[in-house]
């Protein structure tokens, strides 16, 4: 029989984890895993829009642990560059991984597409969302607040739950806010047919 094929998962999110399991489920003994992410933790980000309104934290998971519990390698790095004819990726850190196969589940970039608007990427914006609600007048003027997916998001449930719970926390203050959502959507929750 031939030695296991070594799959390297460059990641540390969601993504990786399902890509883990997958290939665990799939391939079985015919792969031998290796999982290269550049934090420690896996941070469910979905669950992290409530944190600002009093939510509990986004769960956390080590990924040693995620790792022990899988019985694959882990590699605390950071890639920096993939070399196709090596068959290696380098890492910040370390020394060169090598692969039979790489899977790359890097995940999306946050970036601020409005200048000057509050951008929401997960936990790192957690206490900036929840310092401008606490920074709402309360003067019994109305206001309003605009929730805006940029050109080429494509997934905007994180945006409409934002939004609503925003409007929840202004009613529950007694504040006027109006709330509203632009997306590129033709209709609400259009990307959900």
């Amino acid at each position: 029989m031939p030695a296991p094929a070594h799959v390297l998962i460059a990641g540390g999110g969601v993504g990786a984890l399902e890509a883990l399991l997958a290939l665990q489920h799939l391939a079985g003994a015919r792969v031998r895993v290796s999982v290269l992410t550049a934090g420690r933790y896996l941070t469910y980000r979905a669950l992290s829009v409530a944190e600002p309104f009093g939510g509990e934290p986004a769960q956390r998971h080590e990924w040693a642990a995620i790792a022990a519990d899988r019985g694959v390698r882990w590699v605390p790095d950071q890639l920096t560059a993939i070399r196709p004819d090596a068959r290696e990726v380098a890492t910040r850190d370390g020394a060169p991984e090598p692969y039979d196969a790489l899977l790359l589940a890097l995940g999306a970039r946050p970036e601020t597409a409005l200048p000057g608007a509050l951008t929401f990427a997960g936990a790192r914006d957690v206490l900036a969302v929840g310092e401008a609600l606490r920074a709402l007048p309360r003067d019994g003027a109305r206001r309003r607040a605009v929730f805006v997916a940029p050109p080429g998001v494509g997934w905007t449930l994180p945006l409409y739950e934002l939004a609503l719970m925003t409007a929840r926390f202004a009613a529950d203050a007694g504040l006027l806010l109006e709330v509203q959502i632009v997306t590129r959507e033709d209709a609400p929750l259009g990307i959900f047919g």
